[in-house]
């Protein structure tokens, strides 16, 4: 079996020939490591994105100077923008980072809500054959979706003014939530249209806001679309990259998701993968954010670790990923360590094998 069949193996909820290694695709230096890795049987997760949004009757302006770039939007309901520093290397997928929003104060809710519902969506389904074809059988492909209203909502403030703005501006920030929700609406009808994603992940479980919040606004959302991915016929996951998940554990199993992904156990996490699958059961396929601090041990340490961690899942349905940033950082001072890392990881699951 190759990495493909691997982790469709767990998908079809069949015990696989080796347990899976499948990184997300932008995460893996690229050249003669990653040949080196994808000849010994590690997969990649590519993303991909097959579909687009136009927002009708608004003029957008870039201006760009002294390493950041300024985007104004001119709406009927009146001027909003928002700054991006730029050239700033690996840091992002992007290079960029972002360092003012679109909501500022109270004024600005108005053209970005207009913004909201005067978006549109197009597919194009011909993106996705073309990367299917790329990958082969080297992985799986997959999309990570618009973000649930709540969570997507940060996205016009920031994090710190967006904690403020829920409650100096509570019908304000109501009205883009719904406003965010109908543009959801429209959004996930064009997904389920979507055909050769193997994997779609519909939410994030990123801890910067309490469970209770995430009852309220998170656990609706996704079990109003999970179903109508599922009958779609998807394998739709979350991403649970929280590092408090301890906190949210119990809220994941009525959600019906098939996976748990960027699942991150300890040293970095608070919950680790024995006590994980307590609370969600064999049935759940953990996707296991290997956490790349241990790499700082050194090879032994890595590869008992991983062997270790494997071996306290009482179930079969987990595996192997990199889902965060750690490998964004590899450079030529440090990229040894993570060479040698990843190669213990790969000599782990071969030994389990």
């Amino acid at each position: 079996m190759n990495a493909r069949e691997d982790i469709l193996a767990l998908f079809s909820k069949k015990v696989p020939k080796r347990i899976p290694f499948l990184p997300f695709g932008e995460l893996v230096p690229k050249g003669s490591f990653e040949r080196e890795m994808r000849n010994r049987g590690m997969g990649l997760i590519p993303y991909n994105q097959a579909i687009w949004s136009e927002i009708q009757n608004v003029v957008t302006e870039n201006l760009i100077e002294n390493g950041s770039r300024k985007t104004i939007y001119h709406t009927p309901k009146g001027d909003v923008y928002e700054v991006f520093g730029i050239h700033l290397g690996r840091i992002e997928n992007s290079g960029t980072i972002q360092m003012e929003y679109l909501i500022k104060d109270e004024k600005d809710f108005e053209p970005v809500i207009y913004m909201i519902e005067n978006t549109s969506y197009s597919l194009d389904q011909t993106s996705i054959d073309f990367c299917k074809t790329e990958l082969g059988d080297d992985g799986i492909l997959r999309y990570y979706l618009e973000e649930p209203p709540y969570v997507a909502s940060v996205y016009y403030f920031g994090l710190e003014a967006w904690s403020y703005a829920q409650f100096d501006y509570p019908e304000e920030f109501e009205r883009l939530i719904a406003a965010l929700d109908k543009r959801q609406d429209r959004y996930m009808k064009l997904v389920c249209e979507c055909k050769g994603y193997d994997m779609i992940t519909l939410g994030n479980l990123a801890g910067n806001f309490g469970p209770q919040k995430f009852e309220k606004y998170v656990v609706p959302y996704c079990k109003k679309y999970l179903p109508m991915l599922k009958n779609a016929g998807n394998i739709c996951s979350i991403h649970a990259d929280a590092i408090n998940l301890e906190g949210f554990k119990h809220l994941l199993p009525e959600m019906g998701f098939d996976m748990i992904e960027a699942f991150t156990p300890p040293p970095v996490g608070n919950l680790s993968l024995s006590d994980a699958r307590k609370v969600w059961g064999n049935e759940v396929i953990i996707m296991i954010n290997f956490p790349e601090t241990v790499f700082f041990e050194g090879y032994d340490y890595v590869k008992q670790f991983t062997l270790d961690l494997l071996r306290s899942d009482s179930s079969h349905n987990s595996f192997i990923s990199f889902t965060e940033m750690g490998l964004m950082s590899v450079n030529s001072k440090n990229k040894d360590m993570f060479y040698t890392g990843t190669r213990a990881i790969m000599d782990a699951i071969d030994e389990i094998l």
